[in-house]
């Protein structure tokens, strides 16, 4: 199996890769306009995770001139996600890796596409609510069939990456800008695809929102 050289868990960030390493990963966003991060979750989590997905409703979900899916209903595994998301330490790697600007949070949602549904996705930008960075990891114990992020330039249409993102909890951190736009392509097969996607965030704080329902 591949070495993880960034894994996130409830005890916090680990990242076991040097100073030239994290360079080379700034250059490959660069020039790809993403990079994977191969079992960025604890092996843990990831059991206590699926373990309540299993037992999870799914009710469709349609986004505005975006797409449609089905979005998970269990409200209390979507928050530990963003809990575990907003980490500073990450927060500084992505900042890092990506040249974007300061991060103040992490915001996702749990969604599934289930094989040779209605479910869809139109060439978007995700450029909206102050978010900087995109990022979807993959919560699908069992490999699926197509359900691939495709990146397009905005202005020639030319699609510049398509990327297949099978490995449980594995995750793409990729661009969003005004040049680019993306999408998921439909699942065939038998498996369905599940997957917590959002962003990283100039705004709000997290920190100062946690202080402010305290």
């Amino acid at each position: 199996m591949r070495a993880s050289p960034i894994q996130l868990s409830r005890g916090g960030l680990t990242l076991s890769v040097s100073e030239d390493v994290v360079c080379q990963m700034a250059a490959e966003f660069a020039n790809n306009h993403y990079v994977h991060l191969f079992r960025l979750i604890d092996t843990t989590d990831l059991a206590k995770i699926l373990s309540r997905l299993n037992h999870a409703d799914f009710q469709r979900c349609e986004h505005e001139d975006v797409g449609a899916e089905l979005c998970s209903t269990e409200a209390s595994t979507t928050a530990s996600m963003n809990l575990l998301l907003n980490n500073s330490d990450l927060f500084r790697f992505v900042e890092r890796v990506t040249g974007c600007e300061a991060i103040g949070s992490f915001s996702g949602r749990i969604y599934r596409y289930l094989p040779d549904e209605d479910h869809y996705d139109q060439w978007h930008d995700d450029l909206t609510d102050s978010r900087l960075v995109a990022l979807s990891l993959n919560l699908s114990p069992m490999s699926y069939r197509d359900g691939v992020l495709e990146i397009r330039e905005a202005k020639s249409k030319r699609t510049v990456q398509r990327i297949a993102n099978t490995g449980y909890g594995d995750a793409i951190l990729f661009a969003i800008s005004d040049a680019l736009q993306h999408r998921r392509t439909p699942v065939g097969g038998e498996s369905p695809k599940t997957a917590f996607a959002g962003w990283f965030k100039a705004r709000p704080d997290f920190l100062d929102s946690i202080k402010a329902t305290a």
